[in-house]
C-alpha cells in the first residue's frame, strides 16, 4: 500500500490507573464505563512560560483549546487543538492548511519560540515529537508530546514522568 493510499488514525490508549498530579492540573473524568476515561488538559505552557490554553481560545466541548502558531511552506497562521487528548479536532486560522505528511514548525502565538524537541515520532515519518509543558516548572516530567508532522495523530501524556495515554497508530486503507 502506498503514502497516497494510506492514512493513519489512532486510538487512545490509557494506563490502568491514572493518578494526575495536582501540577499538571490533568482533569480525569470517567465516561461511560468504568474503562474508558477522557483526559483533559487545563494547562500547557511553551518553554518561556506562556499558556497555550487559556478563555477566548477556540472550544471544544466547553473546554478552550491550545492554541499554536504554524509555518510550512510560506505560510504563518494559527491551529487551536482540542485539549482532549485522543480528540483529533482542530481549527485552523491559516490562509491555505499544510498538506497532511508535511513537517511544520510549531511554535508559541506569544513569543513566537519554537517548542522544543523531545525525540523522534513513533509513526516513522521523520516527525519530531515537540513539548507542550503541563506544568509551570518546564519540565518533560510533565508534558504533552505532539508530532510535528502535519496530520499526524501520535501523541502522548506524561505526568511525574510516567506514561499516562498514548494515540497507538493505525494504518487504513484507502477503498
Amino acid at each position: 500500500m502506498t503514502r497516497e493510499q494510506r492514512s493513519r488514525t489512532g486510538s487512545l490508549k490509557v494506563k490502568d490507573e491514572i493518578h494526575a498530579s495536582e501540577d499538571s492540573h490533568i482533569q480525569v473524568e470517567e465516561c461511560c464505563s468504568a474503562d474508558e476515561v477522557t483526559i483533559m488538559l487545563t494547562q500547557a505552557f511553551c518553554a518561556r512560560g506562556h499558556n497555550l490554553i487559556q478563555a477566548g481560545n477556540s472550544e471544544f466541548d466547553g473546554q478552550p483549546g491550545i492554541r499554536l502558531r504554524i509555518c510550512c511552506e510560506g505560510e504563518t497562521g494559527e491551529v487551536t487543538l482540542s485539549p482532549i487528548h485522543g480528540d483529533h479536532r482542530k481549527q485552523t486560522h491559516i490562509g491555505s492548511p499544510p498538506t497532511p505528511g508535511k513537517r511544520i514548525s510549531v511554535r508559541c502565538p506569544q513569543c513566537d519560540e519554537e517548542l522544543p524537541i523531545s525525540g523522534e515520532c513513533a509513526a516513522g515519518d521523520g516527525g519530531m515529537l515537540r513539548v507542550l509543558y503541563l506544568s509551570q516548572r518546564l519540565d518533560e516530567g510533565h508534558a504533552a508530546l505532539v508530532c510535528d508532522i502535519w496530520g499526524c495523530p501520535y501523541s502522548k501524556v506524561v505526568d511525574e514522568w510516567s506514561l499516562l495515554s498514548e494515540v497507538i497508530l493505525q494504518e487504513m486503507g484507502a477503498k
